[in-house]
């Protein structure tokens, strides 16, 4: 009894990956037994049969058994089950904070995360790489040790998924948890789309999907929450503005065209609007595809004109944070080195600026 009631404890420091706590709490470890050949019997109820964890959470569970009985670690067999309906709603009820009820729009993420940062990246028009640099822009923050989330607003264009190499999303009752790839936690409706196909909703329905990634989605601890918005200034834009009024930070995305930043401006109008009805700062503006570095001689080519970040900025007085080079391949700066060191120093100063604008919240 005193062996067994020393490995419950134990077991205590394996945490699922998925869910960021550990397995006793979340209900998994449903029976513990000691053969007479002094084997070791798990049965491990996990919240998907077809978990892509299993083997993490194998390892973590044989290495606490090796540590808590060193002497004479015993063999370890595991049968892995299913955690039932009930079970499920009743850990997701636990997880979400179910018995809170609140009237309020405000996205209940603010519950869970009462110091969360919301960074929303924003463009005038579509194909100037903004869900691109929101990718890479999630990941350097993580590599600076922050718990990073990804809402995909871009319901109609959403590209995140296949970016990151991510499919599907574990579904426990009503709630989602957001599978993790790069140290980010990612949600977007491309999870649930098993082909290609178009989005035909109307936007209503798109405001319903926000809301689930704002109120069931079990984000666990962040730090910040990184929005792709869609282009423009439609209804997405109208309902991250109701559902997270507070602590939101906006960045405008436009190449260097002069056609593309007299477009970004309008962008602008929405981070306006937002500022004089909640907590929302525009910290600036970012130039995508700035220029081209020539493989053979190392020079700066000029590929899309030039001067367009540096107008906008000018005519809304924010800063012109980055130019960010164009790479032939796009994608994720872990394969593009020329993304790299440019991606990691804006992450590293847009995070500067937001913690200074809380701290001047805080000393008011």
């Amino acid at each position: 009894m005193l062996k067994t009631r020393a490995l419950k404890q134990a077991l205590k420091k394996v945490i699922d990956p998925e869910l960021g706590e550990n397995i006793v709490d979340l209900g998994m470890v449903e029976r513990i037994e000691w053969k007479k050949d002094g084997h070791l019997h798990l049965t491990i109820a996990l919240t998907s049969p077809l978990c892509p964890l299993t083997e993490a959470i194998q390892e973590q569970i044989e290495k606490t058994v090796r540590l808590t009985f060193p002497q004479s670690p015993p063999k370890v067999e595991i049968t892995w089950g299913e955690l039932s309906n009930d079970k499920k709603k009743a850990l997701a009820d636990r997880l979400m904070d179910r018995h809170i009820v609140s009237n309020q729009l405000m996205a209940k993420i603010y519950q869970k995360n009462p110091l969360l940062r919301i960074l929303t990246i924003m463009s005038g028009k579509g194909g100037v790489g903004k869900s691109t640099l929101t990718a890479n822009l999630a990941i350097a923050f993580a590599e600076q040790g922050l718990k990073v989330g990804v809402i995909d607003a871009d319901m109609y264009g959403y590209t995140l998924p296949r970016l990151v190499g991510l499919k599907g999303a574990i579904v426990i009752d009503a709630m989602t948890v957001p599978p993790l790839a790069y140290g980010v936690r990612w949600m977007s409706l491309g999870l649930f789309q098993e082909r290609n196909l178009p989005v035909l909703w109307r936007g209503p329905m798109l405001g319903k999907t926000l809301r689930h990634f704002a109120n069931e989605v079990y984000w666990g601890d962040l730090d910040l929450l990184l929005i792709d918005m869609p282009p423009g200034t439609g209804d997405m834009a109208l309902d991250v503005a109701e559902l997270f009024p507070k602590k939101r930070y906006d960045v405008i995305v436009t190449t260097p065209e002069k056609e593309a930043s007299y477009i970004a401006e309008r962008a602008a109008g929405m981070s306006k609007l937002a500022k004089s009805q909640a907590e929302v700062t525009l910290l600036g503006i970012i130039e995508n595809m700035s220029y081209h570095i020539c493989h053979h001689c190392g020079e700066k080519e000029a590929l899309f004109g030039v001067g367009g970040g540096a107008s906008v900025a000018e005519a809304l007085n924010v800063p012109l944070l980055a130019q960010i080079p164009f790479a032939p391949r796009g994608g994720l700066y872990v394969h593009q080195p020329i993304l790299k060191e440019p991606m990691i120093h804006l992450a590293q100063t847009l995070w500067l600026m937001i913690e200074s604008r809380v701290h001047l919240e805080q000393v008011r």
